[in-house]
């Protein structure tokens, strides 16, 4: 089939990896498929209305990405029409370079599945939907004309895949965006996130792997937290926080705190979050709000426990006492004793059941083999 992904959120040179994961889907599906990638990317540094299209090959699919010039007082309604201005632009290419397309993908529904949406009737194709967005988890994320647009694509996407069962609940039941659902997970690719047995001398390496955006990752606390831990020379526990936000700032943070044994990396490669992966004994999550995280589908892949708090998708990832702990969120003395629990229960894990039900469910024939169902139920 010729596919079309039509996304906002999508690695650009503005946000290296925003969206990864949507990356992640189109090398998986490009495999089986041809694919093409449409996204648009707002950059501040390009002057009012102006736009800049760059084309590139990537992992087997081509990728479209607009830039368009516009800053945040821009009044909402401009941000709409120099937005569709650029998926026109793109589509436009697109079609004209790679065929009219058999399937529209649109991720996230603001605006990849509004734009699928719409050029699905005026193309007559199909579309799907995959939403990745925490904000359904909440009422009342999408309203007025946005909100009408929006469950005007749902009841026209011939399938919706929240990429958890919790996120299709909420879309449906807090949002009123009703149609026909099917959760579809994120991916993770088995080849790479390996199962190694960790180093059995200390210290305890714990890891986080984030963009260390406060809100939803509550960075403050899980350090908070760290420094409860009683200080053991003979059983030292150690924390890495490696991702691409502000390491600076978070330095800052981490030197502040006077506590040994926290440090931080990056920005890092998917190779290098795999070998991370590998070299730490558990994982450590403390986050808010979360939809699916694919740091914790990583972690389990390389058959690592972890410990998190139980937001949006993740008590279906996480079992406690077989795949890790779950505490409460924002509970620092809970996060504190849970991590010394893992340390001293560490044996009881088993990391071959860890890894082995990670690839039953988010593995790359896993995922696909639900794409390609999906794809299959909206022929054109």
């Amino acid at each position: 089939m010729n596919i079309f992904f039509i996304t906002s959120w999508f690695p650009s040179r503005v946000h290296p990896t925003n969206g990864n994961f949507v990356g992640r889907h189109a090398r998986l599906v490009a495999r089986e498929h041809k694919v093409t990638v449409v996204a648009v990317e707002v950059d501040e540094g390009l002057a009012f209305a102006a736009t800049e299209v760059t084309q590139r090959e990537e992992d087997g699919y081509q990728v479209i990405q607009v830039y368009v010039g516009y800053g945040a007082r821009t009044p909402a309604l401009v941000k709409v029409a120099l937005r569709l201005r650029a998926y026109a632009s793109a589509l436009s290419i697109a079609r004209h370079e790679f065929g009219v397309p058999d399937l529209l993908h649109g991720h996230v529904l603001l605006d990849g599945g509004m734009v699928a949406a719409l050029y699905g009737k005026r193309w007559s194709r199909p579309f799907v939907l995959t939403e990745h967005s925490t904000a359904y988890h909440k009422a009342g994320a999408l309203t007025g004309f946005r909100g009408w647009l929006g469950r005007y694509a749902c009841r026209k996407a011939k399938v919706i895949m929240p990429v958890s069962d919790h996120l299709g609940r909420s879309m449906q039941k807090k949002n009123g965006l009703e149609g026909n659902y099917r959760t579809v997970s994120n991916v993770v690719n088995e080849e790479l996130y390996l199962l190694q047995p960790p180093s059995e001398t200390p210290p305890f390496r714990l890891l986080h792997v984030s963009n260390f955006d406060e809100g939803p990752k509550n960075i403050t606390g899980l350090l908070r937290a760290f420094t409860l831990l009683p200080q053991n020379p003979n059983q030292p526990i150690t924390l890495l926080l490696a991702g691409d936000g502000d390491l600076k700032e978070l330095q800052q943070i981490i030197d502040a705190t006077g506590y040994g044994g926290i440090a931080c990396s990056g920005p890092h490669t998917e190779v290098e979050i795999a070998e991370l992966m590998q070299g730490c004994h558990a994982f450590v999550l403390f986050s808010n709000y979360e939809n699916q995280p694919v740091v914790l589908l990583e972690a389990q892949m390389s058959g690592r426990p972890c410990i998190t708090t139980p937001v949006g998708g993740i008590p279906d990832i996480i079992l406690p006492e077989k795949t890790g702990l779950l505490i409460p969120v924002g509970d620092e003395a809970a996060l504190a004793a849970a991590i010394v629990e893992m340390q001293q229960n560490y044996s009881t894990y088993d990391p071959d059941a860890i890894r082995q039900r990670a690839v039953g469910q988010y593995s790359e024939a896993a995922v696909i083999r639900v794409l390609n169902e999906v794809y299959s139920m909206a022929p054109y």
